[in-house]
C-alpha cells in the first residue's frame, strides 16, 4: 500500500490601496480590481484569477494526460467564462459565480473521439474544477491587529 503525500499550499496578500500584492510560493503577484469597483485596472481581480486557475489547471490536467497516453496535443486553449450580478456586490449581498463555461480547443492529430475522452478524464481529475464543485470549508482562524 502506497503512502498518501499530501501537497500543503499557502498563499499570503498584503494591501495598503490599490493594486495588492501577494506571494506563493516566492512567486510575486499583483491582484487589483477595475476602477468601478474601487481599484485602478492594473492587474486581474480575484475572480479574474480564479477563472484563470480553471482554465491553467485543466490545461495541465489535459497535457500530463496526454503526454501518458502518447497523445500528441500541439496546443491547448481554454477559454473561462462566467459573470456575477455586479449591482448585488455593490449593495453589499452575498454574491458569487454561478456558472464557469469552459470553451476548450485542441490542437491534435488525434481522433476527436478520443481528445473528448481524454477531456472527460481530465474534467474528472482536474484538482480546481472538483474545488469549486465540492462545497469547500473556508475558514476565519484569527484577526491580528497590528499597531
Amino acid at each position: 500500500m502506497s503512502q498518501k503525500q499530501v501537497l500543503s499550499l499557502r498563499a499570503v496578500t498584503q494591501q495598503s490601496g490599490f493594486p495588492l500584492t501577494g506571494e506563493v510560493r516566492g512567486f510575486k503577484v499583483t491582484i487589483d480590481e477595475p476602477a468601478i469597483l474601487g481599484g485602478t485596472d492594473q492587474a486581474p481581480n480575484p475572480v479574474e484569477y480564479l477563472l484563470l486557475a480553471q482554465a491553467g489547471c485543466l490545461s495541465i490536467v489535459l497535457k500530463t494526460l496526454a503526454q501518458k497516453k502518447n497523445v500528441k496535443l500541439k496546443n491547448i486553449k481554454i477559454e473561462a467564462l462566467s459573470s456575477f450580478t455586479l449591482s448585488d456586490f455593490l449593495s453589499g449581498k452575498s454574491t458569487g459565480l454561478e456558472q464557469i463555461k469552459l470553451l476548450v480547443e485542441l490542437e491534435s492529430n488525434a481522433k476527436l473521439d478520443e481528445l473528448k475522452k481524454l477531456l472527460k478524464e481530465a474534467e474528472k481529475i482536474c484538482p480546481v474544477k472538483n474545488t469549486l464543485s465540492a462545497k469547500v470549508s473556508v475558514e476565519l482562524k484569527e484577526v491580528r491587529k497590528i499597531s
